[in-house]
């Protein structure tokens, strides 16, 4: 628990200082949001989430999954493969195509889901990466999609 209680102080103190930085940048109006609207709302969330968090971690309802089997070393090992293969991918494959196998590969092997579970997730975080790029107008590499999607 004393870790859990450290990573928790951790991440609402940078959800904290992300959220004033997001004030000092200027938040605009509803209208017309400013340069530190997204920063802020970023910070906002992750300060109420390590606030959720933290507040397991003291009524002390978080499950322990370290089982002394090396099973936590493999799926950290296969996690930090997962987002190797995403930063490398993402260019050539472009966000849509990377999302999805990073969703696909990441919960039927590290989570161990069902394909069913997999496949709408993946379809999911697609969608909701392709809402973000539509929305904000940002500019993701479209890679094996371009001209299909903007």
């Amino acid at each position: 628990m004393p870790g859990s209680a450290v990573m928790g102080i951790t991440l609402l103190g940078l959800g904290v200082f992300v959220c004033y930085q997001g004030l000092e940048l200027a938040l605009g109006k509803p209208s017309s949001p400013g340069p530190g609207f997204v920063p802020f709302g970023l910070g906002l969330f992750l300060t109420i989430l390590s606030a959720l968090y933290l507040s397991q971690s003291f009524r002390g309802r978080e499950k322990g999954n370290d089982r002394g089997d090396g099973s936590g070393s493999r799926r950290l090992i296969m996690a930090v493969g997962v987002i190797c293969f995403y930063a490398l991918a993402v260019t050539w494959l472009g966000y849509l195509l990377t999302t999805f196998f990073l969703f696909a590969i990441w919960l039927s092997l590290i989570e161990r889901k069902d394909w069913v579970q997999t496949f709408s997730l993946a379809c999911a975080a697609c969608g909701a990466v392709y809402l973000f790029n539509t929305l904000f107008s940002v500019q993701l590499p479209a890679g094996l999609l371009r001209g299909f999607i903007r």
